[in-house]
């Protein structure tokens, strides 16, 4: 039975696209309760823009099924419509259309009733009431997306889904981006939004992460940071990717990342599946080793969502090499 406040149960959806042999969703299952901020993440292929076009109702899952606020597509297309938003990688903006233009055109487009009162409140949300009688191909970036919001939140829908809403953004515009999208949360608006940027994901709750197609890990960030085992190390050499290399010779049971300048290197903690040589005083160890390398800094840090999910990526593609499973198409 479905809870009183639940707004997405997503049951194995499988899809695949009719120009590819490997499945873009693979047996994805995860529920969502109604005011909660999820982040989809993912690099490119991970199947983020299926995902949220299956909730949008664009696309037909091929196995298993969606249910939003209690009801599926099938059943309740124009009742599901009233309650979703959607703002795609690609916005349809009318460039050749004012900002006030575009809004009264999708305001009567999703016939939203005083639609007048409704287009100044967003206006003023936005801050575009000094640019509404500006063109929007004239908009920076920023004002962009922020037109694109305004009109996928008309129809005062309670879901929102944003496929990478603040790609190509810049730094300000986006904390300003993400500032409207907390005022819709505390307004009870639910909020799915794609990413593949680590920093946006952490601000939301939960996190989902895919990869390659399939769902290897969800939960709240600091509880995902928990599965990160062992102790993790940022060292900064003036020659990373050497230096990595030669860690993951003499280490190859270690998660190794590089990050420009610096290294993450998590070493497993005690007791761990990694041969028994390699498990006594692997910290010590680590500096000694490094020691030959000239001069070098290491130091213990907190691990982010980012080091999560490469070492949640890195076991998994372990785990299909070993098997022979195939991933992402492709056999190992």
């Amino acid at each position: 039975m479905q809870s009183l406040n639940e707004t997405i149960r997503v049951e194995g959806v499988w899809k695949t696209y009719h120009t590819s042999k490997t499945p873009a969703l693979q047996g994805i299952s995860f529920t969502l309760t109604e005011g909660t901020h999820v982040a989809l993440v993912g690099p490119d292929g991970a199947g983020k823009t299926s995902l949220l076009k299956i909730l949008a109702g664009i696309l037909k899952p091929d196995k298993g099924h969606v249910e939003l606020f209690g009801s599926r597509w099938e059943n309740s297309t124009l009742f599901l419509k009233q309650q979703i938003g959607y703002l795609s990688q690609q916005p349809g903006i009318y460039g050749e259309l004012t900002v006030q233009e575009n809004l009264e055109f999708f305001a009567d487009l999703q016939g939203v009733k005083n639609s007048k009162d409704r287009i100044e409140e967003l206006l003023t949300m936005t801050q575009l009431s000094p640019f509404r009688t500006r063109l929007a191909s004239r908009l920076s970036g920023g004002m962009f997306q922020k037109l694109a919001l305004a009109c996928a939140i008309l129809h005062r829908p309670r879901l929102l889904l944003l496929d990478e809403p603040t790609t190509g953004v810049d730094p300000v515009a986006r904390r300003e981006f993400h500032s409207l999208l907390h005022q819709l949360r505390r307004e009870g608006v639910t909020l799915c939004m794609a990413t593949p940027a680590m920093d946006e994901a952490s601000r939301c709750t939960p996190v989902i992460l895919l990869y390659g197609g399939r769902l290897i890990a969800q939960g709240d960030p600091i509880a995902l940071s928990k599965q990160l085992r062992g102790t993790l190390y940022e060292v900064r050499s003036r020659t990373p990717l050497k230096t990595a290399k030669k860690l993951k010779a003499r280490y190859p049971w270690w998660s190794i990342q590089v990050f420009g300048d610096r290294l993450h290197v998590t070493v497993p903690e005690e007791g761990s599946s990694i041969p028994e040589s390699g498990r006594e005083s692997q910290g010590d160890e680590l500096v000694d080793f490094l020691s030959i390398e000239g001069p070098v800094q290491v130091r213990i840090v907190s691990p982010g969502l980012e080091d999560v999910f490469l070492a949640l990526t890195s076991r998994f593609e372990t785990m299909e090499t070993s098997t022979g499973v195939k991933v992402n198409g492709h056999e190992q």
